[in-house]
C-alpha cells in the first residue's frame, strides 16, 4: 500500500500540539499511541494510503508505534520535533480525528482498541499471535471504513 511517507515522530508531535490547542491535557504515551493509530487508520480508510513509514504493532495495551513509544518514554514530549506542513486534506483528517478521539482518556482509548472485531483483537485473540506482531493494514483499513468513518 502506498505511503504518504511521514515520520511517525512528526505526526506524534502534531498530535501533541493539537491536543494542547484543544485543551486535552491528559496526554501520556498510551493516549499518543491511540491517537496516532486513529489517525493512521482514518487516513488508510479515507485516502487508501499509509500515513507514515512505521507500522503499528499489537502490544498489551493496544496498537503501538514502537519508535514513538521509545521517544516519548525517554523525552516525555515531542516539543523538539517540528510538525510538518501537511497536505490540506490530510490535515483535515488528522484534525477531525484528534478533535473527536482526543476527548477520551488513555484507558478509554485502550479499551476501545481492544474491542471484539478490532484489528488488535483479531491479531492477538483470534489469530493468537504474540504481542509485538504487526497489525495488517488491510484489517485496519476495513475496520476504520466500517466502524469509524461510517459512524
Amino acid at each position: 500500500m502506498e505511503t504518504l511517507g511521514y515520520d511517525s515522530l512528526v505526526i506524534a508531535s502534531y498530535i501533541e500540539k493539537k491536543c494542547k490547542d484543544n485543551k486535552f491535557y491528559d496526554l501520556n504515551n498510551t493516549k499518543i499511541q491511540k491517537l496516532l493509530y486513529c489517525c493512521y487508520g482514518s487516513v488508510l480508510a479515507i485516502k487508501n494510503k499509509r500515513l507514515c513509514l512505521e507500522y503499528p504493532r499489537a502490544w498489551q495495551y493496544g496498537p503501538v508505534f514502537p519508535k514513538v513509544f521509545k521517544y516519548f518514554k525517554k523525552n516525555k514530549t515531542f516539543n523538539k520535533i517540528s510538525p510538518p506542513e501537511f497536505q490540506t486534506d490530510i490535515k483535515s483528517i488528522l484534525d477531525m480525528v484528534i478533535e473527536f478521539f482526543g476527548k477520551f482518556n488513555s484507558g478509554q482509548l485502550s479499551d476501545w482498541s481492544h474491542e471484539e472485531g478490532s484489528p488488535w483483537h483479531s491479531v492477538i485473540k483470534l489469530q493468537g499471535k504474540k504481542f509485538g506482531s504487526f497489525i495488517p493494514d488491510e484489517d485496519i483499513k476495513d475496520y476504520f471504513e466500517h466502524y469509524v468513518i461510517e459512524k
